[in-house]
């Protein structure tokens, strides 16, 4: 049996602080900062069929990281965090004058 070194709920944990990070190192070069995270078949909740595709570790953790954005307004508050609609597995969003769709990469 193969094991890994982090359980799943310690990869979660790790991918909201480096999400975070990534956030933080951004955060005072720009006006607007927009970050859309999007599930991957690697991070789904749980592999049945008789769930919706937004249930996955990615976007819970980024659900996360947006609440702890809005505990401070005056460093975060230019910040977006995006998601898809939970019946959605992928999102269309404005980048500046370009709609784009973000998905995961192989469907």
């Amino acid at each position: 049996m193969m094991r890994v070194d982090l359980t799943i709920t310690k990869q979660v944990d790790l991918f909201g602080v480096l999400l975070y990070e990534a956030i933080r190192g951004y955060v005072d070069l720009t006006d607007e900062l927009i970050v859309s995270i999007v599930n991957s078949s690697h991070d789904q909740a749980q592999r049945s069929q008789n769930t919706n595709p937004g249930d996955g570790w990615a976007t819970k953790a980024a659900h996360s990281v947006r609440r702890g954005h809005k505990l401070n307004p005056v460093a975060f508050g230019h910040v977006t965090v995006n998601t898809p609609d939970p019946e959605l597995g992928y999102m269309t969003v404005a980048v500046g004058d370009t709609v784009v769709t973000i998905a995961h990469g192989h469907q």
